[in-house]
């Protein structure tokens, strides 16, 4: 599965004045992701440090909301962004018996 939607308003007046502009901002998406090499090859680096594939890992699925508002006024702006994400199987590295040796593994469930 793998969706977006997004959506953006621009109003020119705002509580600021008529040299003001507000932009309001939304982002709503799931999607399911596993990349080959996570799955299947060794990887190494710079510090020497391999990475192992894990053929076992199941899909990592996320669903992603953010709001957000920028404002424009007299040649300043400001940005501001909420966001929430919550991950199913998500894909992480774990150590393995040395410390320069890594794999990949599912987490039952992330937040940020």
């Amino acid at each position: 599965m793998d969706g977006s939607t997004a959506n953006k308003a621009t109003v020119t007046s705002s509580p600021f004045g008529p040299a003001s502009t507000t932009l309001l901002h939304s982002d709503a998406s799931i999607r399911t992701l596993s990349f080959f090499a996570q799955l299947y090859l060794e990887t190494s680096a710079g510090s020497g440090g391999v990475t192992t594939g894990n053929p076992d890992l199941n899909p990592e699925t996320s669903t992603t909301s953010e709001i957000g508002r920028r404002i424009d006024h007299d040649g300043f702006s400001f940005d501001g962004t909420l966001f929430y994400s919550k991950a199913r199987d998500y894909i992480t590295t774990v150590a393995m018996a040395t410390s320069r040796e890594f794999t990949y593994q599912n987490v039952n469930s992330a937040k940020s």
